[in-house]
């Protein structure tokens, strides 16, 4: 395994996890915990959110949009860990029971990487 730490800042590449969630109880979804609990979660995993909620406008396209969520975390390692480990494992289990959601894990671009697409040689 790389140490991240190690590794000139241009390399490293967050990853984001992107969340469609149509909720089915607005109260019982706030009252549950869910939303202060799974931010506890994704804090302790070095994760944070970039946008949570909001009012998505559709630009292109027909997808069935509702509650967006992008979270960044450092490394595919940082979201593994907290996707899987056992102190989300109750949060992610009441936000299945309470919610569809469709989920995905992009990684991000280093900084020379978006150097390079916006200033082609």
């Amino acid at each position: 395994m790389i140490d991240e730490a190690l590794l000139p800042k241009d390399i490293i590449m967050s990853v984001f996890c992107i969340a469609n969630i149509k909720i089915q109880d607005l109260e019982q979804y706030k009252s549950s915990g869910y939303l202060e609990n799974a931010a506890k979660t994704i804090t302790q995993h070095s994760g944070r959110y970039r946008v949570r909620g909001g009012n998505p406008i559709m630009v292109e396209g027909n997808p069935d949009l509702h509650r967006m969520v992008i979270i960044e975390f450092p490394s595919m390692e940082h979201f593994e860990n907290w996707y899987g480990s056992e102190d989300y494992a109750p949060w992610k289990k009441i936000r299945q029971e309470l919610s569809e959601s469709e989920l995905y894990v992009v990684e991000g671009l280093s900084d020379a990487e978006s150097e390079e697409i916006a200033n082609p040689v």
